[in-house]
């Protein structure tokens, strides 16, 4: 397989962003159609995609294309309905976080008498100062800009791995570990203690 034949599902500010990559920076991707109901939406996806397809509804591109592979950045509360109903079809799937209910936090916070430290995907370097004479830093306004070129890393493997047929390289395993790291660390917050690693993941 050359060249996979792919759509966006929801071109909101997430899915444009995966869309305009597919389109132009992910070799092996070949962005064919998007899914939205907003026609201002589908007019900006045409202008910084090309001439792709844009279908109104899932249902509507589920009807008319031959795809590959998709990527889910729907609504979060439509995302684990669209990843079923996706594989039902057959289509490689890469859905934009969260899968569920829950999201994501990238930082890290350090609080003292006189002040703060944040570190974290906020800005360009990501080391923010928040001491008495106020916040210092140089923040990036928007998530692509802070992981724009993440976006586009992840989107390349993803497609990797459905022309080579091969594993991805962040695997289940992965995911879950990072999961047991936000679960211990609210968990030692809540109850005061250390958390050992091994009472969650086993």
């Amino acid at each position: 397989m050359a060249e996979i034949r792919m759509a966006v599902i929801g071109v909101g500010r997430m899915g444009l962003t995966h869309a305009e990559n597919l389109a132009h920076r992910v070799r092996g991707a070949w962005l064919v159609a998007v899914t939205t109901s907003r026609e201002e939406r589908a007019a900006e996806a045409r202008l910084r995609c090309g001439e792709v397809a844009v279908y109104p509804t899932l249902e509507a591109l589920l009807a008319a294309e031959r795809l590959d592979a998709v990527v889910i950045a729907s609504s979060t509360s439509a995302h684990a309905d669209n990843v079923e109903r996706c594989a039902a079809a057959g289509w490689h799937i890469f859905c934009e976080k969260p899968l569920t209910r829950y999201g994501h936090d990238l930082r890290v916070e350090v609080i003292g008498e006189e002040g703060a430290m944040q570190v974290g995907r906020f800005r360009h370097t990501p080391v923010r100062l928040l001491d008495r004479w106020g916040v210092h830093h140089d923040m990036a306004r928007t998530t692509p800009e802070r992981l724009g070129e993440a976006f586009v890393t992840e989107l390349r493997a993803f497609v990797d791995c459905v022309v080579r047929d091969i594993e991805p390289p962040v695997t289940g395993h992965d995911s879950r570990a990072t999961v047991a790291v936000g679960i211990a660390a609210t968990r030692s917050m809540h109850e005061g203690r250390a958390v050992n690693m091994t009472e969650l993941m086993t």
